[in-house]
């Protein structure tokens, strides 16, 4: 049995849920100078756990170009910190002083969540009456708002199911998803209309008309993309901005 892909993401979500990042969860965030030393990303994730802190296997350590590394944990006593701290400057070769740490609360990730969908929500429906009013038709404003919501599901899924940390700058992403999506579905009903204005005369049926104005605007969104990913600077670049 094939089940289509938004029945996927939802099975991943429920089945494994979302990665949530520090800044919807809270916890604590350590940054390390490493430049005197050759201490990865994964010798800093053993340094912690070896501190025999309970509830430590979520800490999620990135390194932040060639010379820090970024340490999330969970939320943390002062003692917590400063065990940490000093496990952390012992596997960077750094001083304890030199470890600097930050407290992060969840109430902003989850205001910042709230403020969000209710934005979303109101543009979706905004949006909704304005693709009936312009096209004329209820059924092309239901079918794209079913084509944000397929395209939602689908990212939830796949976030869910590699593990990757839901952050905020995750939650902007989808929201360009979504954007982009719903740019397509309009340029595709444009289409359809323009090349289905004269069926009468026009020596395409219906069907094929529509399959046209798909294979179109297919041609030009990979054209988009492709242009998009090759112009955007990589996060080294953005680093060393």
């Amino acid at each position: 049995i094939r089940y289509p892909l938004w029945s996927r993401g939802l099975g991943d979500v429920y089945k494994r849920q979302l990665n949530l990042g520090i800044d919807f969860r809270g916890g604590v965030e350590f940054r390390a100078n490493v430049s005197a030393t050759s201490a990865s990303a994964d010798d800093i994730r053993r340094a912690v756990l070896d501190t025999g802190l309970p509830e430590l296997d979520g800490t999620q350590v990135v390194e932040l170009g060639s010379d820090q590394v970024q340490i999330q944990t969970r939320a943390l006593d002062s003692s917590e910190v400063t065990t940490l701290k000093k496990g952390i400057a012992k596997a960077s070769g750094s001083s304890e002083s030199s470890v600097t740490y930050s407290k992060v609360g969840s109430q902003w990730g989850s205001q910042i969540t709230k403020k969000a969908v209710q934005a979303l929500v109101v543009f979706l429906v905004l949006v909704m009456l304005l693709i009936w009013a312009y096209f004329r038709e209820w059924k092309m404003s239901v079918t794209a708002m079913l084509g944000l919501l397929n395209n939602l599901i689908v990212t939830l899924g796949v976030y869910a199911l590699v593990g990757f940390a839901f952050t905020p700058a995750t939650l902007i992403g989808m929201l360009t998803i979504l954007g982009y999506s719903l740019y397509d579905t309009v340029v595709v009903f444009d289409k359809v209309r323009e090349l289905t204005r004269d069926l009468d005369r026009s020596p395409y049926t219906y069907d094929e008309a529509v399959n046209r104005a798909l294979n179109q605007v297919f041609v030009r969104s990979v054209n988009t993309t492709i242009c998009l990913l090759y112009t955007s600077p990589s996060p080294r670049d953005q680093r060393g901005s």
